[in-house]
């Protein structure tokens, strides 16, 4: 699913692209680009940044 990063995929694209390879409980209600994640020391993903940053929407 390679797209030009000056063209990204919609809500309703991301949400086609997932029915049938997803539980429709788990399809996204919401999404949001970002250029890059917070990542620790050791290159990880620090999730608990990322649901004080977005929480709520």
């Amino acid at each position: 699913m390679a797209r030009d990063p000056d063209d990204p995929p919609t809500l309703e694209e991301l949400r086609a692209f997932c029915e049938g390879r997803l539980a429709h409980y788990k399809l996204p209600s919401r999404m949001r680009i970002l250029d890059s994640f917070p990542m620790t020391v050791s290159g990880k993903v620090r999730k608990v940044e990322l649901r004080e940053r977005f929480a709520g929407g």
